[in-house]
């Protein structure tokens, strides 16, 4: 957990595989509006396809299905999230006008013969820069309540890999044809001009279930996605 914050069912956390810890974010529930404003502050889940893991007392405010899933939208909080971490006990923080200095070493060398003195002496070490702690940020408690929003129900897919030239899109769609994989061609996919998916699928069970067999087929890069 971020800053060693002990797991605690109650509180309003999640966890998430890539995200920096710790950061604020919101979490709808998209099928029926409900959000709530959490906390990032673990790594997760272990379960392939999934977003994240939240913590009971989230599952209960966004309102769950009875099996612990839902179809979410995460939006991070990059003002709340730069507060979180500036808040952080002990992080190091370089002084401003800090530079990087270079360690000279010297040899002293004898006097020339007939000449009398004394050997140089080596110049003293340079002190390092000093290391700051970081400031204590204030962080506003995070609401103790779900907000409603407007639901926006999507659909299930996977999403198996995109590609820039049909021919390598096509091949993957062959492997995959017996899960009923297609080529899509989305405006917004970049270089990846054409995208391998299937779907769309009716239920998280069918995606788990389908996504798991996708794996196994050795499409390791899949993901599921929400439309």
């Amino acid at each position: 957990p971020a800053d060693g914050e002990l797991y605690d069912a109650e509180a309003r956390a999640a966890a998430h595989p890539s995200l920096q810890l710790p950061a604020v974010a919101r979490l709808q529930n998209i099928s029926n509006g409900l959000q709530v404003t959490l906390r990032l502050n673990d790594r997760g889940p272990a379960t392939p396809g999934r977003l994240l893991a939240v913590t009971p007392k989230v599952a209960a405010l966004l309102h769950f299905a009875p099996d612990g899933t839902a179809l979410v939208r995460l939006e991070l909080d990059s003002v709340a999230s730069q507060a979180a971490v500036a808040a952080v006990q002990g992080a190091p923080v370089l002084a401003p006008t800090a530079a990087p200095v270079e360690s000279v070493e010297s040899t002293p060398l004898a006097p020339p013969p007939g000449m009398a003195g004394r050997p140089p002496t080596a110049p003293p070490a340079a002190t390092p820069a000093p290391v700051e702690s970081a400031p204590t940020a204030a962080v506003a408690p995070l609401p103790a309540i779900a907000v409603q929003g407007t639901p926006a129900p999507g659909r299930l897919w996977i999403d198996c890999g995109g590609f820039g030239q049909y021919t390598y899109a096509n091949q993957l769609r062959a492997r995959l044809a017996g899960f009923g994989a297609a080529i899509d061609t989305p405006a917004d996919a970049g270089e990846a001009r054409f995208v391998v998916r299937i779907g769309p699928i009716g239920s998280v069970a069918e995606a788990d279930a389908l996504f798991r067999r996708v794996i196994q087929a050795g499409v390791a890069g899949a993901k599921l996605v929400v439309e």
